[in-house]
């Protein structure tokens, strides 16, 4: 009896667990756009009037499209390794990814971009797509939001394109203020633990009921 009653209890704390990836797309809203100032080697994250950089235009689960979101902090290229016309760096600095609910809560997490490249007229950040966001918290009332914040870490990639072209070298010159449309995607992978957690759980809820059962056995 205490271990059906064990069973039992387990049931409702692994129910509500989601262990799958959650992705999104986005893409620059209004007039926001994506600014590299020479001077300093800066990449900045520049909003619309609303006060927002993105909006998702497309998700894996539903409660995420037209959703708002912004990406504050500063961000430093560090010097281009050029390799004909593909010119990479590093990139430094840490910022702050949001995304608004739309009833008062934002979803937060720390991002940053380990690397961008420029070859010809396109340019991206974390084109390698590792890992670069992670704390992400929400505590609003959005279920796909509570999705994607049940999901230690992810990864953010963004895209962007000059015409004509321009490349990390240029963009870094001193003086030069270049700017520029972009889109994006995010992608929320959990965490091997929680898979190995929910694993441990129905398989621990499976011997229970098996145990269960041989009892409930008549004798031969």
């Amino acid at each position: 009896m205490k271990s059906s009653l064990l069973a039992l209890s387990l049931l409702p704390a692994f129910s509500g667990l989601a262990f799958a990836d959650v992705s999104l797309q986005f893409a620059s809203y209004g007039s926001a756009n994506l600014t590299f100032e020479g001077t300093g080697d800066k990449i900045i994250f520049s909003p619309d009037s609303n006060g927002y950089d993105f909006q998702i235009s497309q998700a894996s689960i539903a409660g995420l499209d037209g959703l708002f979101g912004k990406i504050d902090g500063t961000f430093i290229i560090g010097t281009p390794l050029v390799t004909g016309s593909l010119q990479t760096a590093p990139v430094v600095g840490m910022g702050t990814l949001s995304i608004y609910d739309g009833n008062g809560s934002f979803l937060t997490a720390n991002v940053w971009w380990k690397d961008a490249l420029t070859v010809g007229a396109v340019g991206a950040l974390n084109p390698d797509d590792v890992t670069n966001v992670a704390n992400i918290s929400y505590t609003g009332s959005n279920a796909a939001l509570q999705a994607l914040a049940a999901n230690a870490t992810g990864s953010d990639v963004v895209s962007f394109q000059f015409t004509p072209p321009e490349s990390l070298n240029q963009l870094t010159t001193d003086g030069a203020v270049n700017t520029a449309t972009y889109s994006g995607s995010i992608t929320a992978v959990p965490e091997p633990t929680s898979y190995a957690l929910a694993i441990g759980a129905s398989s621990l809820l499976g011997a229970l009921v098996i145990r269960r059962k041989s009892r409930a056995l008549p004798a031969a």
